[in-house]
């Protein structure tokens, strides 16, 4: 489900990635967040910007990643809806 911060963090990353650099992290955030508001292009595009730059990336590698970051249980539920995300978006569980 959307939430309000769905259309703040499409804003932030759109003019994250604007800046021509090539962090990852930003277009994984804008394709969950396009998937969760059921923009279903938009993020399939986005996906594919992530795996240019991280080619063979996994949801399930991203998880283990952003885990292994923090242990703070806050930041877990969110990393973990912004992984859902990315699997709504379409990239590959394994």
């Amino acid at each position: 489900m959307s939430d309000g911060r769905d259309t703040a963090t499409i804003e932030w990353c759109l003019k994250s990635v604007a800046t021509g650099k090539t962090f990852w992290h930003a277009w994984a955030d804008l394709a969950s967040a396009h998937a969760w508001r059921g923009q279903t292009a938009a993020a399939a595009t986005a996906v594919a910007e992530v795996l240019k730059l991280r080619p063979g990336l996994t949801a399930t590698q991203m998880a283990e990643e952003g885990f292994a970051h923090s242990d703070n249980a806050t930041f877990r539920k969110e990393y973990q809806r912004i992984v859902e995300g990315v699997r709504r978006a379409g990239l590959s569980e394994r």
